[in-house]
């Protein structure tokens, strides 16, 4: 990971424990924070977090606006 903080972020149980879980078995957890979270409703701190790069992966096919959602998750 090069000295990159990643944060994922996802609406399923499953994909933030997985990525966890992944994180510690590469002894990565300090560097992977997992948060379960609606793309809609994200945690302040998530919400307010300083990004160089936002990956919306397998997301725009679950929402029905696309460029509403991305603009409410990405507002400053």
């Amino acid at each position: 990971m090069r000295g990159h903080h990643v944060t994922v972020v996802d609406h399923a149980p499953a994909m933030p424990a997985g990525a966890g879980a992944r994180a510690a078995a590469s002894s990565l957890s300090d560097r992977v924070s997992c948060v379960r979270a609606d793309v809609d409703v994200l945690p302040a701190d998530v919400a307010a977090g300083d990004f160089d790069v936002v990956l919306c992966h397998n997301l725009p096919q679950y929402v029905d606006d696309v460029p509403g959602t991305l603009a409410r998750s990405l507002a400053p």
